[in-house]
């Protein structure tokens, strides 16, 4: 091949357009969309690979860790509760309270993609203000049973919508500390978190 011919193959070459991988996927391909099961799925299993990858020293220091926040997150529940007896709510309405958020933790653990997560809210007297029909909606859910509104995977967590009537409810999946952080109808709290401040991409639904 001549010099001539050489160069006018470069120069074609740069005059090739180029498609972001991110933006369109190559040659116009659209990426995957995965559904937010497939993608909590995942997340679990990358954070489950580095820990038994990592040396004995690593994996036991993040496993401790681990523990030591679910301690601490339960505790805050439990003295939440606590509290409401304290400061004059009835003692049915604390233990309903109570109900509601046991009931909550316990389907979630129940289903494999939230086994060793520990439940917790923004705002805890969320658990207090459910009605009938939206602890139900949260319990089909996690029971595979009802599908979500709305599924966003987060730099570090995953933010499900659910619906029920005019009310929205959410749950922040933090696959890493294996957290699920409950919100009830006030996007306003959701502000507050750092994870839900980085970009986003939506899942599935299905």
């Amino acid at each position: 091949m001549n010099k001539w011919m050489k160069t006018v193959l470069v120069l074609a070459a740069l005059a090739m357009p180029i498609y972001p991988a991110q933006a369109g996927g190559f040659f116009g391909k659209k990426p995957q969309v995965l559904s937010w099961q497939e993608a909590l799925t995942n997340a679990n299993r990358k954070v489950d690979n580095e820990g038994a990858a990592s040396v004995l020293g690593v994996r036991v220091g993040e496993h401790v860790r681990r523990i030591g926040l679910h301690a601490t997150l339960h505790k805050h529940m439990q003295d939440f509760f606590q509290s409401l007896r304290r400061t004059g709510s009835t003692e049915a309405a604390a233990r309903k309270c109570q109900a509601n958020y046991e009931l909550i933790k316990q389907t979630a653990l129940r289903n494999p993609l939230f086994a060793h997560y520990e439940l917790t809210a923004l705002v805890p007297g969320d658990f207090c203000t459910l009605s009938a029909q939206e602890l139900t909606r949260i319990r089909r859910f996690f029971q595979g049973v009802q599908p979500l509104e709305q599924a966003l995977a987060y730099q570090k967590v995953f933010l499900l919508t659910l619906k029920e009537g005019t009310a929205r409810m959410w749950f922040v999946v933090n696959p890493q500390d294996k957290t699920l952080t409950f919100n009830y109808n006030d996007p306003r709290d959701l502000e507050t978190l750092d994870e839900l401040k980085t970009d986003w991409k939506p899942l599935l639904v299905k």
